[in-house]
C-alpha cells in the first residue's frame, strides 16, 4: 500500500492529499501536461473526433494520469461520463484497461460500476476488466462500488455477478 493510502485508511487527510500530490507530482514539461489535459477533456466531454486527433498527435500519453485531484487517464474519464465511442477508440487505440487512478485505487471499471451505464460496465468487461478489480481503498471490489455508493445498481451487479464477481461482506 502507499503512503496515500495508509494515511486515507487511518483518516488523516492532510497526510493523505500531500503524500498524493508528491506520489502523482508534476513531472512533465509544462506543454506535455497542456496536451494531456487537451486529451482528458476530450474524452471527458466526449467529443471523439478530437480526441482520435489528439490520440494520434501524442499516442504515448493515452494512459497517462492529469494532474488534477482524481489523478485519472482518459479511460477513466471517458467511462464516467458514458462517452462510449470514446472508449471504444481508446481500447482500439490500446488503452491499458487495468490502469488504476491515485485517489481511490480504482480502475474505470470500478467508476463505471457507480455511475456509468450497464452497456458501459459490458464493454470494459468485454475488453478484459477484472470483474472483481481488488486492491482499491474501500476495499470493496467493482461489485461494491455498484452496491456500496451513491444508490444500489441492481442491474450491474447482476451483470458482475453472471460474469464471475465474488460477492462479500460489504456488496
Amino acid at each position: 500500500r502507499t503512503i496515500h493510502q495508509i494515511a486515507k485508511a487511518d483518516r488523516h487527510e492532510a497526510i493523505e492529499i500531500l503524500a498524493r500530490d508528491v506520489q502523482g507530482g508534476a513531472t512533465r514539461p509544462a506543454q506535455v501536461e497542456q496536451e494531456l489535459g487537451a486529451i482528458l477533456d476530450a474524452a471527458n466531454q466526449g467529443r471523439v473526433d478530437e480526441l482520435r486527433r489528439l490520440l494520434d498527435a501524442h499516442s504515448d500519453l493515452i494512459d497517462a494520469r492529469g494532474g488534477d485531484f482524481q489523478k485519472q487517464a482518459a479511460l477513466h474519464k471517458a467511462a464516467c461520463g458514458n462517452r462510449h465511442a470514446c472508449v471504444r477508440l481508446l481500447l482500439e487505440r490500446g488503452a491499458d484497461i487495468h490502469v488504476r487512478d491515485f485517489p481511490d485505487n480504482a480502475s474505470a471499471l470500478h467508476l463505471a460500476a457507480a455511475v456509468a451505464d450497464l452497456e458501459m460496465v459490458r464493454m470494459l468487461v468485454e475488453a478484459g476488466s477484472d470483474v472483481d478489480g481488488r486492491g482499491d481503498d474501500y476495499e470493496v471490489g467493482v461489485l461494491g462500488w455498484a452496491t456500496c455508493f451513491r444508490r444500489v445498481r441492481e442491474d450491474v451487479a447482476a451483470y458482475l455477478l453472471s460474469q464471475g464477481a465474488k460477492l462479500d461482506l460489504w456488496s
